[in-house]
């Protein structure tokens, strides 16, 4: 985008930040921007942002290659001439099932999550998956060239798109200060993890090679102390391996952990 530049009518719009502007949380739970946009919040380790770096220095001297952008425009292009084409759009029966079982998985999502989304956000379900399902469906199937709304559609914006998002946001929104300032123990949660880690390998649950303990257990021990959704605990996880606190090891599909 630095390189190249793409005429394009203003079909739509973004808002991209480097940093968490104040009380973006409070924006997000509290005001309209949930119904008009897609939050997606993605947090960068410093492993993330060196790699970056590099790549950035690899290319250094070298020639942008337009031709991935020029497809895009292309592909863009066809998908317009598509839409004017096609008078009418149906949805088929069989997916509306599929769709209101998406709605309780994400409703019930936010069940398991701290007392203050439960309560602030009460029309968060409804306005980032309930909104947001028939455009994603409908652009879905407009990509494969079809008039009719049909079940891959509805999967692909819930499971490729809403479901993904829903869950980064609602982990970033947990680990906000005023989250914290709704009744989290105060003390650090390196210490809270590593008191719970020590708790599941006194109690012997799942321990291997002495220190070893299940990733699951710990998830599900770290969920219900502070009390948070599960994404939220994988997220402090991984948090602690990111910075050295953390080893771990898999034997098939297992994953096991040790808090140093």
């Amino acid at each position: 985008m630095a390189h190249v530049t793409i005429d394009r009518d203003p079909d739509q719009s973004m808002y991209v930040v480097s940093f968490d502007p104040e009380t973006i949380d409070s924006t997000v739970i509290r005001t309209g921007f949930m119904q008009r946009s897609i939050t997606i919040h993605k947090t960068m380790t410093l492993k993330d942002r060196m790699d970056n770096m590099f790549r950035d220095i690899d290319l250094q001297g070298t020639v942008i290659d337009k031709t991935a952008i020029d497809q895009l425009i292309t592909s863009s292009k066809e998908t317009e001439e598509f839409i004017k084409k096609t008078p009418k759009y149906t949805v088929d029966e069989g997916t509306k099932e599929l769709e209101k079982s998406y709605v309780e998985d994400a409703l019930n999502t936010l069940l398991r999550t701290s007392n203050f989304l439960q309560e602030e956000g009460a029309s968060f379900v409804q306005l980032y998956v309930g909104r947001h399902f028939p455009v994603l469906s409908w652009h879905h199937a407009i990509w494969r060239g079809s008039a009719v709304i049909e079940t891959e559609d509805v999967k692909y914006a819930y499971m490729e798109v809403l479901r993904p998002a829903f869950l980064d946001v609602i982990s970033w929104i947990e680990s906000k200060s005023e989250v914290k300032k709704a009744g989290q123990v105060e003390k650090s949660e390196e210490n809270i993890i590593k008191e719970l880690y020590n708790e599941i390998i006194k109690d012997n649950k799942c321990v291997v090679n002495n220190s070893y303990i299940s990733k699951s257990d710990l998830t599900e021990a770290i969920r219900e102390s502070m009390n948070v959704s599960e994404a939220t605990a994988k997220r402090k996880i991984e948090d602690l391996f990111h910075r050295g606190k953390v080893e771990r090891y898999r034997e098939g599909k297992a994953v096991y952990i040790r808090v140093i």
